[in-house]
Formats: structure tokens, C-alpha cells, sequence
């Protein structure tokens, strides 16, 4: 079957390898380069979302971890390691309430099978990194957990699929051209090119609501920036386990360098970085870890989440709408964690096939109560 993707981060790769891998036509369309937005610059932390133990989403992201896993055997017997490793978190607390709250929501969360999470207190966490400040009263800690290196997981995905025999197309994809219901062509900016297909996933980040507008798709996605830092933490041991706490985190990443982050900025498709950003992540970071600020900041990054409005991704097809058409967005601050789930199940709807995992809590229905 001849598919054309619409995208090269997360979603787009996976969509492409699984797809090209079971023998399909892939083109895969992007204006820049491959994980060259949000997808590329992630975190890579695969912490599950904390959620109700009764929450749909748990058999997603089991779903999402557990193609990860599979994903890391794979391509690693084909000599291509990404950084997928086991590494442990631990969500911190820095008031009564808050630890209130981890206590009282941990009881009433679901884990996946192996992970066995216990609050600690100060004292205990101190036992785990010395350098921890006084203001953090205690946390849950969460064992086999993940990590990745976003950009060259992206990256490797490309790297596979193109071994199977996708192609890449660097331009901007302005139109999809649909006539009696179904999809028929896309159009391209800069080569003013058409291509001829009837089968087009469209994982473009937060880029994909100018497509689906124009079909007259209303989706309630937007762009949220998040910046990141990155510290030279050359002459300090290491964090060998995830920190988070608030909408915040920090860890050493596959570079060596200690990564921390982030900003939640409702700013457009501004992908700037500003000292304003840095002055929050850094303030933030001082407090929990105060040893921060003797640190040479080494590179700052920006890119933009695509966010749903219930903070929750959208996979959707539109059989009767637009046969042919596959979403697959909005994964926000958990793409990389959901990422390989979203494009194994847009595969799976554009060949029509029954889906692995129930995702019909996740398509646009769910947004007309």
C-alpha cells in the first residue's frame, strides 16, 4: 500500500517503521529535518502518567512501554542502540500539602507489573543524592522506570525504516486534497509538487491543526513551549535517577551533561529560547538541588508540545468523513512516551486493521460533551 506521513518526529518514525517494515509503500513528508522539532529536544523520560488506576490511559502507555521495550530489542540486534535504559524516578515534594497529595493519590494510581513505588522522606532521599535542599519534606520514589535519548530514538526509527525502503521528503506539505470523501493527493510548497496517494497519517505536532483546518477539522490543539537547560556537571557525580517535581525535572543525560527543565508557555509557534525561561528553570532548580548554581550553563533548547485540551493525544481516522486520513497528535509532555503506541495504532488504522490496544477513548468525540 502507498502511505504518505505527514511529519518526522516520534509519531511520524514509528508510523514509518512499522508500516515500511510489514512491506508497505512510506513516504514520509518534513519541512526540516527529521526530529528536528519537540520530538528531538524531549526530556526522554518515560514516566507514566499519574492517573486514576480505573484510567483507560493505563493499558495505553502499558501498550506504549512495552513497544519500547520491544522497539530497544529489535533495533539493538541490528547494532543500533538509542539509550534505552531502566532508570528510576523519584517525584519530589516540597510542602505538606504536596506530599498529602502524592501519598493520597499514589494509593488510588495504577502502576505497570514490576514497579513497586514507596514514599520516603527527607532523610531517605538524602541517602540517594546528598545534595538534595532541606525544602524537600519527601516523595515517591518509582522503580523500573525508563529512559531514552529522544532525538536518537527518532532518529534510529528513521534509520530502520529507510532500510526497509521508506523515503524522505524534505518539504512543507500545504494541502491534502480530498475529493468524494476520500483522500487523493497531497500538495507541497516549495517543489509546488503533487503526490498522488490515497492514504496520508498526519502526525505533524501542533502543525497539524493548519492541515486539518483547512478539511475543516476543528481539533483543540495548540503549541506549548518548553525550554530546557543543560548544565556542564563535569566535576559533580552524577543523578542516575529522574528527579521531578512540579511541571520540572533534572537528571544527567546520555551526553554527560545534566539536563533540567522545563517551561510550560503559552506563546504560539514562538520556538525562541529567552533568559526569562532560564531564570525560571534555574530558580527552580536551585531550590531543590541548591549546588546548581556553581553549574556553567551549557546550551538552552526550546521546542513546542502539541497539547490537547485534556492534555490527553488524539488518534483518530474518518471512514465516512475522509476515507484514507489518519491523526495522530497531541501527545504533549508524554510523546516520547506514548510516541511508538501512536504511530504503531495510526499504522494499524490506515491498513484498516482492528486495533492492538482500545484507543477510542482518544478520538475526537470525546471533546463534543
Amino acid at each position: 500500500m502507498n502511505i504518505c506521513i505527514v511529519g518526522g518526529g516520534i509519531v511520524g518514525c514509528a508510523a514509518a517503521y512499522y508500516l515500511s517494515k510489514a512491506g508497505n509503500d512510506v513516504t514520509l513528508l518534513e519541512k526540516d529535518d527529521i526530529a528536528s522539532k519537540a520530538s528531538g529536544f524531549s526530556f526522554g523520560g518515560l514516566l507514566p502518567p499519574m492517573v486514576s488506576d480505573q484510567d483507560k490511559l493505563n493499558l495505553f502507555t502499558d501498550f506504549s512501554i512495552q513497544l519500547h521495550k520491544k522497539l530497544f530489542s529489535d533495533l539493538s540486534s541490528k547494532n543500533i542502540n538509542y539509550g534505552f535504559r531502566k532508570k528510576n524516578s523519584l517525584i519530589l515534594a516540597t510542602s505538606e500539602d504536596e506530599l498529602k497529595n502524592i501519598i493520597e493519590f499514589s494509593s488510588g494510581m495504577y502502576f505497570p507489573s514490576g514497579q513497586n513505588p514507596v514514599i520516603l522522606n527527607h532523610g531517605e532521599i538524602s541517602h540517594i543524592d546528598a545534595r538534595i535542599s532541606d525544602k524537600v519534606l519527601g516523595g515517591l520514589y518509582i522503580n523500573n522506570s525508563y529512559d531514552v535519548d529522544a532525538f536518537n530514538l527518532c532518529s534510529s526509527l528513521w534509520y530502520a525504516a529507510k532500510k526497509y525502503g521508506a523515503k524522505l521528503i524534505k518539504d512543507e506539505v500545504i494541502s491534502i486534497d480530498v475529493k468524494n470523501n476520500s483522500v487523493r493527493s497531497i500538495a507541497l510548497k516549495y517543489s509546488k509538487k503533487k503526490i498522488n496517494t490515497q492514504n496520508v497519517i498526519l502526525a505533524a505536532g501542533p502543525w497539524s491543526k493548519l492541515l486539518t483546518e483547512s478539511l475543516g477539522i476543528d481539533i483543540p490543539l495548540k503549541p506549548l513551549k518548553g525550554q530546557i537547560l543543560r548544565f556542564d556537571n563535569e566535576n559533580h557525580p552524577d543523578m542516575n535517577i529522574n528527579f521531578w517535581w512540579g511541571a520540572n525535572y533534572i537528571s544527567t543525560k546520555y551526553d554527560g551533561y545534566l539536563w533540567a527543565g522545563t517551561t510550560e508557555e503559552d506563546v504560539g509557534f514562538d520556538q525562541n529560547i529567552d533568559k526569562k525561561g532560564a531564570q525560571s528553570i534555574l530558580s527552580s532548580c536551585i531550590e531543590i538541588f541548591p549546588y546548581i548554581k556553581k553549574l556553567k550553563i551549557i546550551k538552552q533548547t526550546a521546542c513546542l508540545r502539541p497539547i490537547t485540551s485534556d492534555l490527553r493525544p488524539i488518534i483518530e481516522n474518518f471512514p465516512n468523513e475522509i476515507s484514507g486520513l489518519v491523526l495522530s497528535t497531541g501527545g504533549g509532555r508524554n510523546g516520547i512516551l506514548f510516541g511508538p503506541a501512536m504511530g504503531y495504532i495510526a499504522a494499524e488504522m490506515v491498513l484498516s486493521k482492528k486495533n492492538s490496544v482500545d484507543t477510542a477513548f482518544l478520538n475526537l468525540k470525546r471533546f463534543n460533551n
